[in-house]
């Protein structure tokens, strides 16, 4: 797996261990106290589990799963940047929505739209480091044909490659 897979598979089930442990938290007050907790709370909750895990895995894996045309390594650094935009952008989301709710004005708001930003930002970014990878089979196998050497018994072109040749009697 490469690295900056691992970085998006881990931070993911970072996330998925958090928005667990709020879940079970939020469960904890209920029980305890017969409340409900906000509804803006149950909203980041849900926004944890679902950008911060389920986005972030999705991700990783698509960077770890699709090919690489010509075993280059193609678009890494978009995915990079769009991993902390990603992250930064939840973040910010996580703290502002429940900040604009409660304390109106101030910082809440371009909070926020640097989140919205940030986070739209992120996918746009991860598309365009992943739109090379998803490639025909036949697109890979001519990627690999095209490295490899004249001389090469596998090579189409090469003299010695047995399965070319045709034998009549």
């Amino acid at each position: 797996m490469i690295p900056i897979a691992r970085l998006f598979v881990r931070t993911a089930l970072a996330y998925l261990l958090v928005g667990t442990l709020v879940g079970a938290s939020f469960l904890v007050y209920k029980g305890a106290t017969g409340r409900s907790i906000p509804y803006v709370l149950a909203l980041e909750h849900g926004h944890l589990l679902f950008v911060g895990f389920l986005t972030m895995l999705v991700m990783g894996v698509a960077l770890w799963m699709f090919p690489r045309p010509g075993g280059t390594r193609g678009g890494e650094g978009r995915a990079l940047w769009s991993y902390w935009l990603l992250h930064l952008g939840l973040l910010a989301r996580v703290i502002a929505e429940p900040g604009a709710l409660w304390y109106p004005g101030g910082i809440w708001g371009p909070l926020l739209v640097f989140s919205g930003l940030a986070q739209g930002g992120a996918v746009a970014l991860f598309v365009t480091a992943v739109w090379g990878r998803v490639v025909s089979p036949r697109a890979q196998w001519e990627a690999r044909q095209a490295r490899r050497e004249p001389d090469d018994p596998q090579h189409p072109s090469s003299a010695s490659d047995t399965r070319l040749s045709v034998t009549t009697k």
